[in-house]
């Protein structure tokens, strides 16, 4: 089975656990893996980036009896598919300044974390890494366009334009992965449409490593020039060299 088509190149094959649900690119299947292998659950996840609620990384979760906290911009999360009583809305745009305000609202160590806004998604990561915050498992949108060693990230700025889908937006998958393992978490590899990387922690989930997942260098490289003449005309990004 492939999942659809995405970013401009060619999908990798299926991992054997990938299937599609909820979410658009067959992250479930990794999401129910990782979350499947958590030694003690208490079935809550948090989601920045929750859309109208009615496909996402955390609606699959619903069906399972989850319940946690979901942040986007939308007026209501979505009730097409049936009401949302476990989930906690908040309408609100996250930045790193109101994380402790929202963190009010979430467990220090929820079962599954998601972020995906599609602009300064690594400095949510590291703010949130920074306050002590644990989550067990975790599911983030990268940006593929970096290649499998660039060391980048959108920066916020208040009252900018803060992202350009077609190129500069997120993380570079290298950024994400020394952040997350600096604060010792295990890298579980991205899915088969270079879409979202993932992690857990291994002091709350059981071991994964007997899985097949890709590695760094299964991602296609990227476009330099293309990237760094996108970065150089952008009134926000100054950044030096990213592949060094």
């Amino acid at each position: 089975m492939q999942f659809p088509y995405h970013y401009g190149v060619k999908n990798l094959e299926p991992l054997p656990y990938e299937r599609l649900g909820f979410a658009q690119h067959g992250e479930t299947g990794i999401i129910e893996t990782m979350t499947d292998a958590i030694k003690n659950k208490t079935k809550t996840f948090f989601e920045i980036g929750f859309s109208s609620g009615a496909m996402n990384m955390t609606r699959d979760l619903f069906t399972k009896d989850w319940s946690g906290v979901g942040v986007d911009m939308f007026d209501k999360p979505s009730d097409k598919l049936g009401p949302l009583p476990q989930v906690k809305y908040i309408k609100c745009k996250a930045e790193p300044d109101n994380l402790i305000d929202i963190l009010q609202e979430v467990d220090i160590q929820v079962d599954f974390f998601s972020l995906d806004i599609d602009s300064y998604d690594y400095d949510i990561a590291n703010k949130l890494l920074s306050l002590g915050w644990q989550p067990k498992t975790v599911c983030l949108e990268f940006n593929p366009k970096f290649g499998p060693t660039a060391h980048a990230s959108f920066p916020f700025a208040v009252g900018k334009k803060l992202f350009n889908k077609k190129g500069l937006y997120g993380s570079s998958l290298a950024k994400y992965i020394d952040l997350w393992t600096s604060h010792g978490y295990k890298y579980f590899g991205f899915d088969s449409t270079l879409t979202n990387v993932f992690f857990y922690h291994p002091d709350t989930v059981n071991d994964l490593s007997s899985l097949k997942i890709y590695q760094p260098q299964d991602l296609p490289f990227a476009n330099d020039e293309i990237m760094r003449t996108m970065i150089k005309m952008h009134s926000v990004w100054e950044i030096g060299d990213i592949w060094k």
